[in-house]
């Protein structure tokens, strides 16, 4: 006699679920954001704890010079290589810091308030690592609830690596932060297209734009964007669902990310 197998789901993913996944933790708002709070000074103190320690490497020290030429020629061919977005934020960083040399407590204590260059031109980056931990978390919590979102928060923001990377003026740091917002409010968009509250997701897809421009203003690497619009693509195989972004609104997404990216270049 022929026998019936049954078949066994282990595992799937329905349109319905998403807007059930955020949060799934017994927390109130203002305990998450202590949580996240506590997260990020605990990672900032690792990241800038004798962050001017070391001499600069050969990598941050063309980085500085280009700075100096900057600010004493105006925005010349140096350092082209390099996106100009993290050459802001440090020009902006050793600006300060000179201002704050130059008050009276920092020049009356040179030993313990003094902000020596080294230290000045990687602050950007271990503050914008430091700030990653709740781009993890929002990304994580909307893909698999609070209580993981809060864990890989917590992991990179004590992280070894993580710390080291950011302790050091590099472009990834920028570029992972950026990436990491756009693909929130990337997922974010679909979150709210597929959840019953029938808000418009319109604005969550000019914020994941604008983020990709800066992403690629960061780093020159466009093909990350292949991750997001890879994502969408595989969501389109599934049944009943409704997150559809379509050509035109792709293409307004993507020449909103080339306007920001010239304007932070």
């Amino acid at each position: 006699m022929p026998t019936q197998t049954e078949t066994i789901i282990t595992a799937g993913l329905r349109p319905e679920l998403l807007g059930h996944l955020h949060p799934r933790v017994a927390l109130s708002r203002t305990s998450l954001f202590v949580l996240l709070g506590v997260l990020v000074l605990a990672g900032l103190a690792f990241r800038v704890a004798r962050i001017g320690a070391e001499g600069f490497s050969e990598d941050e020290l063309n980085k500085l010079q280009a700075v100096e030429d900057y600010r004493a020629h105006g925005l010349t061919s140096a350092n082209g290589e390099h996106p100009m977005l993290m050459k802001a934020l440090l020009t902006l960083s050793l600006a300060s810091a000179e201002e704050w040399n130059s008050l009276a407590p920092a020049a009356s204590h040179p030993d313990s308030l003094r902000v020596s260059p080294e230290a000045a031109l990687r602050f950007p980056s271990a503050l914008f690592g430091a700030l990653t931990c709740v781009l993890i978390y929002l990304v994580a919590a909307e893909l698999f609830g609070a209580e993981v979102g809060l864990i890989a928060a917590a992991l990179w923001a004590l992280d070894p690596a993580a710390i080291g990377l950011n302790r050091i003026a590099k472009e990834d740091t920028f570029f992972l932060f950026f990436f990491l917002l756009a693909n929130f409010f990337w997922i974010r968009s679909q979150t709210i297209t597929e959840g019953p509250t029938g808000r418009s997701p319109e604005p969550y897809y000019w914020a994941t734009g604008a983020a990709l421009g800066a992403m690629i203003a960061s780093k020159y690497m466009p093909f990350f964007v292949a991750v997001s619009v890879s994502y969408n693509y595989a969501f389109q195989g599934l049944p009943n669902r409704r997150w559809q972004i379509g050509r035109p609104r792709y293409l307004r997404i993507f020449v909103f990310a080339f306007i920001i990216f010239l304007l932070c270049n």
